[in-house]
């Protein structure tokens, strides 16, 4: 093994510790609560290190922890095979897993908002990021028949409209008053209403 691969595997291995007692942290004493100088000492780590990998602090980190939960929502090998016969499964597996990981991470969807709110630069970054992912998207989306008559600009677009449907009753669903009675009428709801806005709106 070369040093360079060593040091990268180190690397790794600091920043999914910050993560992950971070997200303990902040599930036993909330955001406001928690700080670097706590992850450091649970971590037993230097709080120079917490800031090198990190260096806009707790609002950092929770940026980190919101992608990685985006990833668990998206299944990409699923949708990198994505064809028309089978964008209707992905989307309906993408809104259950946008519900899971928002009840699963109650806590840490708070801190995000918190975050946020309180660091505009962080939650610039973040829609930053979320932008370039919805146009790549829109790329593999535009290959597809059904999209076909749609530019890429305008199936971004599309997409945006879609995300933040999405993202926002979800959050409503979830935090505040439920919207369906059963997470599986959210879900049918949210399928036809996403399908209506890429194709026919």
């Amino acid at each position: 093994m070369t040093e360079k691969l060593i040091k990268r595997r180190n690397k790794e291995k600091t920043i999914n510790l910050i993560l992950k007692v971070a997200m303990e942290l902040i599930n036993e004493k909330g955001y406001d609560k928690m700080s670097t100088n706590h992850i450091a000492d649970r971590a037993k780590i230097a709080i120079g290190t917490v800031y090198h990998h990190f260096p806009g602090g707790k609002a950092d980190i929770v940026h980190e922890i919101t992608l990685n939960n985006i990833k668990k929502i998206v299944d990409f090998d699923y949708f990198n095979n994505l064809n028309d016969s089978n964008f209707k499964e992905f989307l309906n597996r993408l809104i259950k897993n946008h519900i899971k990981t928002h009840q699963e991470n109650l806590k840490i969807d708070l801190a995000f908002e918190q975050a946020f709110l309180s660091n505009r630069q962080s939650f610039d970054s973040y829609i930053s990021t979320i932008e370039d992912q919805l146009m790549i998207s829109a790329g593999v989306l535009n290959k597809l028949t059904i999209f076909k008559h749609l530019t890429k600009q305008e199936l971004y677009t599309k997409l945006k409209i879609s995300f933040i449907l999405l993202d926002s009753m979800v959050h409503h669903h979830t935090f505040f008053i439920p919207i369906f009675n059963t997470d599986e009428e959210l879900v049918d709801y949210l399928l036809k209403l996403i399908l209506f806005t890429l194709l026919k709106y």
